[in-house]
């Protein structure tokens, strides 16, 4: 059993972590911390011994506490029990918001479980599992106290599965399930972990991560779509679940506009599709106007050819007209003609890192959306995304505002969004909030 500890706060210095902020700061610690292992549950207290939080720590990092719970009944939030309960939770509610096929099944600290990510995969059947689905779980580890207290992620993952299925909250078994460590992202330094190459924890016989076929909720249709992507060294995960929300608060806006018009042009409703990765908004969106018979054409551009390769595999599997363009988006859309397209998707990566990066950040969020205001028709779409989480929505509208004036065109905002519902947000703690989404009309 692990033996706790106890830390006390600064005298007001308690104010964040009780409006739900889960992270405390080393410079926010009163008392003096002795013969600290890593291993032990924390018990935060107030500078008076009232009872805050528990979690872990880590000395040598800036965050020196991250709390898992806020109830003084649970006394140990690092257990093995705990962590099941705190994962099929999760799962639980993902189920309730219908997701069945793939999505984020831990979402760090919005899950009660600061420092672990975990995506479940639905794979279409390959290897030993030729006729039927099987399921990857990609497992990201990224804090010192969940790498130091779980040392055994197959055991952990073993159970939960093994339970959702017999909850009928999943169709796949334990048999039909890999597991793969993504520990390869710089974030871990911050903590004083190693970057480390991907590996499989468990994969089953004949299985290609780097092909996989994954099923992905279509947002508009009673349906799943098929991907192509690489879960064991693409990006993030393999994947960007996190714009499915997005993705849908686009949809309806276009089913909206065409079940109000009699939409018979003989001319495609045309798609530009800013770095695209492996194609998920061109896709979903060519799907959806496809099965209402409205013709349409995406241009996909990307500054990665191996994502370029993938949109053009899956832009093939669904059956849609399409071309690709390998370009960097901030030097090479120039030579694309001005008002040429109805939807001009702008999702860039994340172009501010650190707090350093912010004036050239921002500046390259002007840029590249004055760019898609000047390729849009008047009356067409402008999607303006930022996952930097240091860039506010209202840095975000203030970039698309200049970009708009520069542009010298008139424009509404009409909808907005953030991650997915299988990334909640929890009140107090706006670092979860790191997805922006501005969706323009142009008058």
């Amino acid at each position: 059993e692990l033996v706790g500890q106890i830390w006390r706060m600064k005298k007001g210095s308690d104010r964040r972590i009780r409006q739900g902020h889960t992270r405390v700061f080393s410079h926010e610690i009163a008392s003096s911390i002795k013969n600290f292992r890593g291993h032990e549950v924390v018990e935060l207290q107030d500078f008076d011994g009232n009872f805050l939080a528990r979690g872990y720590g880590n000395l040598a990092s800036k965050i020196i506490f991250r709390a898992m719970s806020f109830s003084s009944a649970e006394k140990n939030p690092l257990s093995l029990a705990s962590l099941q309960n705190k994962l099929l939770s999760a799962w639980r509610k993902r189920h309730e918001l219908h997701f069945s096929s793939s999505f984020r099944l831990c979402f760090s600290e919005a899950d009660e479980i600061p420092g672990l990510i975990i995506d479940r995969y639905l794979v279409e059947g390959d290897g030993e599992f030729k006729n039927q689905d099987h399921q990857v779980f990609a497992v990201q580890i990224l804090t010192s106290g969940i790498q130091r207290n779980l040392p055994d992620v197959l055991s952990l993952l073993q159970k939960v599965c093994e339970t959702a299925h017999a909850e009928g909250m999943s169709l796949v078994n334990w048999q039909r399930t890999s597991v793969v460590l993504r520990n390869d992202v710089g974030i871990r330094k911050l903590e004083g972990l190693d970057v480390e190459p991907p590996r499989f924890l468990k994969v089953i016989s004949g299985y290609e991560a780097t092909q996989s076929w994954i099923k992905i909720k279509h947002v508009g249709l009673n349906t799943d779509i098929l991907m192509n992507c690489d879960l064991y060294q693409g990006q993030k995960t393999g994947f960007f679940l996190d714009q499915i929300g997005n993705i849908s608060v686009v949809a309806k806006e276009l089913e909206n506009k065409f079940s109000s018009l009699d939409f018979k042009s003989a001319e495609s409703f045309r798609i530009l599709d800013l770095c695209c990765y492996v194609g998920h908004w061109s896709v979903q969106i060519g799907t959806l106007l496809k099965n209402k018979n409205i013709p349409v054409h995406s241009t996909l551009v990307d500054v990665s050819k191996d994502a370029l390769l993938r949109a053009q595999k899956n832009m093939e599997q669904a059956g849609l007209s399409f071309e690709i363009q390998t370009r960097d988006v901030l030097k090479g859309l120039d030579v694309l003609p001005s008002q040429g397209f109805d939807l001009v998707i702008a999702d860039p990566p994340a172009f501010v890192k650190a707090k350093k990066d912010l004036p050239t950040g921002k500046h390259a969020y002007q840029k590249l959306n004055s760019q898609a205001f000047r390729l849009v028709k008047p009356g067409g779409y402008v999607v303006s995304c930022s996952c930097s989480g240091l860039i506010s929505e209202d840095d975000l509208q203030s970039a698309v505002s200049k970009a708009i004036q520069k542009n010298q065109v008139a424009a509404k905002l009409i909808g907005k969004g953030g991650p997915a519902a299988d990334h909640p947000k929890i009140p107090g703690f706006s670092e979860g909030s790191y997805l922006k989404m501005l969706l323009h009309q142009v008058d």
